[in-house]
């Protein structure tokens, strides 16, 4: 099953790395990325490992970040990434 990012998860994805290459450097953000990008394909081949969040939505935790994810008929749809000790804002 493939995954869709959001324009929503998108600018998480922004913001996280604009604060860890501000915090940790380039090189930390890159690889942080490419684990959550990691962790995108690993939720594709098995959408129930995340915990149900609320209604259809799952979660699931890596590292300090939540993803939360909805699981369709052939995608699964990343719809945000906050850190957990956030809040997200509804849109």
């Amino acid at each position: 099953m493939r995954h869709r990012i959001t324009q929503r998860a998108e600018r998480d994805l922004k913001d996280i790395h604009r604060y860890t290459v501000d915090t940790f450097g380039l090189a930390q953000a890159e690889k942080y990325l490419r684990e959550l990008d990691a962790v995108f394909q690993i939720l594709g081949h098995y959408p129930n490992m995340g915990r149900i969040y609320e209604g259809r939505t799952h979660q699931f935790v890596h590292g300090k970040h939540i993803i939360l994810y909805r699981v369709g008929s052939d995608e699964i749809v990343i719809g945000r990434i906050f850190h957990g000790a956030q809040r997200p804002a509804s849109d």
